[in-house]
Parts: structure tokens; C-alpha cells; sequence
């Protein structure tokens, strides 16, 4: 029997097909990661403006009535304030 040296190009091309598939789903996996990262990095963009606005409310609180602003990075913000008894 002799013995076979290198691969076939049936093998070879198998084996790019594999790869091909693995590099694929590698791919949607970055992008999808990508994106949480994204979603996560306006969540926190949107609770530290929360914050602060909490604290300058605690501060000098705000006069009755409705207030919108906008803040960097596209974040819009509605506050409502009411007197209580």
C-alpha cells in the first residue's frame, strides 16, 4: 500500500467550506456583540443623566411644571413636577 503525503483538493476545499461556515457564524456573533455593547454603553449614558438630574433636584428643587431639555449623545428628558401636600 502506498502511502498517501498532502491532501486532496476535495479535502482542502472541505476544509475552507468548514472554515468558511465557522468564520461566518464568528461574524453575527461580533456584530450582535457589538451592538449589546452599544445598547449598554446609552443605558448607562441615560441612568447617569437620570442621576444627576435626581441631584439637582435634591439640591435646588424644581419649580411646578413641565420641562424637557436634551443632553449630549441624543438623550431627550421630560420632567413633570406637581406640589404636594
Amino acid at each position: 500500500m502506498r502511502r498517501q503525503r498532502g491532501m486532496t483538493l476535495l479535502e482542502v476545499l472541505v476544509a475552507l467550506a468548514v472554515l468558511a461556515i465557522g468564520v461566518t457564524a464568528l461574524q453575527g456573533l461580533l456584530a450582535a456583540s457589538v451592538r449589546g455593547i452599544a445598547d449598554d454603553v446609552r443605558l448607562t449614558e441615560a441612568m447617569l443623566l437620570a442621576r444627576s438630574l435626581l441631584a439637582e433636584a435634591e439640591v435646588r428643587p424644581p419649580e411646578p411644571g413641565h420641562v424637557e431639555g436634551e443632553r449630549p449623545g441624543a438623550l431627550h428628558y421630560v420632567r413633570d413636577t406637581a406640589p404636594t401636600a
